[in-house]
């Protein structure tokens, strides 16, 4: 498949998933998100409880899912895995591209702290693995297609 025919088909995939997962309860919940090229559904936490919670209490992630905490403006967060069931890759962004990234943060360490140790403006989370075998590295590209 060439380039063009492939990001037409990450276009309408796109599409469709927004139309299915993008209203819920009249906020925008879910979006689609690139990071490094590839597409990912993210959930977007609102309220402050979902905030909190992130995926606490949750057993599993789809492959091609995570959650995106976006702050809005530039914070530095600290993220820890209290009530995690399983591991994850947490990526930090500033300005559309990625500083940081913690691989394989094991879900059975729920009282250690993770940053990024800089201000930054969102975190993704991906099922642990993620970003090693999408070839993911500092200086990439990750944005939400919706905002």
């Amino acid at each position: 498949m060439n380039p063009f025919h492939k990001k037409i088909v990450i276009f309408v995939t796109a599409l469709m998933f927004a139309a299915c997962f993008l209203f819920v309860g009249g906020f925008l919940r879910w979006s689609p998100f690139v990071v490094d090229g590839q597409l990912v559904f993210v959930e977007l936490p609102v309220t402050e409880g979902e905030f909190a919670r992130g995926l606490g209490g949750r057993d599993r992630l789809c492959g091609r899912c995570g959650m995106y905490f976006d702050f809005k403006t530039l914070q530095e967060p600290r993220f820890w895995m209290k009530d995690m069931r399983f591991d994850i890759d947490i990526i930090w962004v500033r300005g559309g591209r990625i500083v940081h990234i913690d691989h394989d943060v094991s879900h059975l360490t729920p009282t250690v702290l993770y940053e990024a140790g800089q201000k930054i403006e969102g975190v993704l989370e991906l099922p642990a693995g993620s970003a090693g075998a999408w070839g993911v590295e500092v200086g990439d590209y990750a944005s939400l297609w919706i905002r």
